[in-house]
C-alpha cells in the first residue's frame, strides 16, 4: 500500500498500491469491500476524492488518469489519457469541473473530468514536473520541477506568467503554510 485516504462516512477508507489496484475498507471489521475498486496498467501513484463525495480520481505509473463511481465501484468512463510518462499527482480546479494533473513528462495539463478531454495546451516545464499546488484564487497553479524552476501559471488562459524561479537543485516540494492564504514557501 502506497497511500489511502478517508472516506466521507468515516468508517471506509480507499488504499492505492504498488499492484495496481485500488481497493475499499471497512474501518470497523478491518475488512476489504468487495473486490478490488481498480486496475491500472502500472502502479497507482495516488488519488483523491472529487468535491461530490461520490468519485474517486486516480493516476499511474501507466500515464492515466481514471474516475471511479464509489456507488457502482466502477470505473466512469474510460481512462484519461495525454500524459506520455508517468503521472505524479492531480489537484482538482475550483468552480470548475476539472482537474490539473503533472508528469514526468514534463507536462501539467487541465482535464474535463465530464468529457475526458484536455482543456487548453499544456503547460510545459524542461523536464519532469515533481509536483503542483493550487493558489488561493483558484486560477493559477505553482509547480515545480527537476529543471531547477518553479514557475507559475494561469489555468484560465493556459499559460505562464511572471518568471520563473531557478534553484541551484531541482525542487523537492512547496508548501502553503496552515492558515496563511499569501502562498506557498520553498520547502526543498
Amino acid at each position: 500500500m502506497t497511500g489511502a485516504l478517508l472516506l466521507p462516512c468515516g468508517k471506509q477508507a480507499l488504499s492505492w498500491s504498488l499492484d495496481k489496484t485500488l481497493r475499499l475498507w471497512d474501518l470497523e471489521t478491518a475488512k476489504q469491500m468487495g473486490e478490488p475498486l481498480a486496475r491500472h496498467e502500472d502502479f497507482v501513484n495516488g488519488a483523491l476524492l472529487l468535491a461530490d463525495g461520490k468519485r474517486v480520481l486516480s493516476w499511474s505509473e501507466d500515464g492515466t488518469l481514471r474516475l471511479w463511481d464509489l456507488e457502482t465501484e466502477r470505473q466512469a468512463g474510460w481512462p484519461i489519457v495525454g500524459h506520455e510518462l508517468a503521472i505524479y499527482g492531480a489537484v482538482p480546479l475550483k468552480d470548475r469541473e476539472g482537474v490539473l494533473s503533472w508528469s514526468g513528462d514534463g507536462t501539467l495539463r487541465l482535464w474535463n473530468l465530464e468529457t475526458g478531454q484536455q482543456v487548453g495546451t499544456p503547460l510545459r516545464h524542461e523536464e519532469s514536473v515533481l509536483g503542483a499546488l493550487l493558489l488561493p484564487d483558484g486560477k493559477q497553479v505553482l509547480s515545480w520541477s527537476e529543471d531547477r524552476t518553479l514557475r507559475l501559471w494561469d489555468t484560465e488562459k493556459s499559460q505562464q506568467v511572471g518568471v520563473s524561479l531557478l534553484q541551484e537543485n531541482a525542487v523537492d516540494r512547496c508548501a502553503a503554510p496552515a492558515g496563511r492564504k499569501t502562498g506557498p514557501v520553498l520547502v526543498g
